[in-house]
């Protein structure tokens, strides 16, 4: 699951950990292509950032934002037997197993052929087969559902607006009682880091980051009419330096757009 780091278009040894997740690959066009073949290419990378092996510098500080994010998040959504989430984007499937050792009962979906492995791999060995099911593919077909919770950590920063928006509707309706997500939020910082990213080759560069004006975005969301009966529960910002993610919460008030 697996936001937006040094730079929404960052370069070099931190190229492989500046866009913090791995993609749901629900899009348009040729974007989830992209950005499947990204992360495929950096699978390992992503693979060590998600394990007890010991890191540095950067990679350090990217892995200390995602575990305060992840904590975060899992701290909005109530453990126990019987509850329900979908990962979407889970990469190698840190935070699903975190979910399932509380309980939960989680389906993970990637779109990077190595990080589902790795994420399969990681969940027999934890002995947790029967809590957790993980999918290789586009989060936005996910099989089964609806579920209780539906769990975007860091997948958004990659698509525009408008195409976010569109996937959090799609979610919505698969969703029974809450949608968490993280937006990459638009700060100076961040447009400085984004700026010298582009004076790097574009072959060394990280899928862009989309960085966007929160409380603007929240505001066009909940004006969808696929958005009925939705409304913003909690938010909390993590920055580490290197890392630079907005949660939000959005709670179901009514019948809305539910799937029926």
């Amino acid at each position: 699951m697996d936001p937006a780091l040094t730079s929404p278009r960052s370069a070099g040894a931190s190229a492989d950990v500046t866009s913090a997740s791995s993609a749901a690959g629900a899009g348009t066009g040729a974007r989830p292509g992209r950005i499947r073949d990204y992360f495929e290419g950096r699978a390992p990378n992503w693979i060590r950032l998600t394990s007890d092996e010991p890191v540095s510098g950067v990679r350090r500080i990217v892995r200390e934002g995602r575990d305060a994010m992840a904590g975060t998040l899992l701290s909005w959504i109530p453990g126990g037997e019987g509850r329900s989430v979908l990962d979407a984007g889970c990469g190698p499937g840190e935070v699903s197993l975190r979910m399932a050792r509380r309980g939960l009962t989680v389906t993970g979906v990637e779109i990077a052929p190595t990080l589902a492995a790795s994420a399969r791999e990681r969940v027999e060995a934890a002995g947790l087969a029967g809590r957790v099911t993980i999918h290789e593919g586009d989060a936005s077909d996910a099989p089964g559902g609806p579920w209780q919770h539906v769990l975007i950590m860091d997948v958004l920063f990659h698509y525009p607006p408008g195409e976010a928006i569109r996937m959090l509707t799609g979610f919505a309706e698969r969703a029974d009682e809450s949608l968490l997500f993280t937006l990459a939020p638009r700060t100076v910082l961040l447009s400085v880091l984004g700026g010298v990213g582009v004076l790097f080759p574009r072959r060394d560069r990280a899928p862009a980051i989309r960085p966007v004006r929160v409380g603007r975005f929240l505001e066009r969301l909940l004006a969808d009419p696929g958005m009925s009966g939705w409304a913003v529960g909690r938010q909390h910002r993590v920055s580490t330096g290197f890392y630079f993610s907005h949660a939000v919460e959005l709670r179901r008030t009514g019948a809305g757009g539910r799937r029926t």
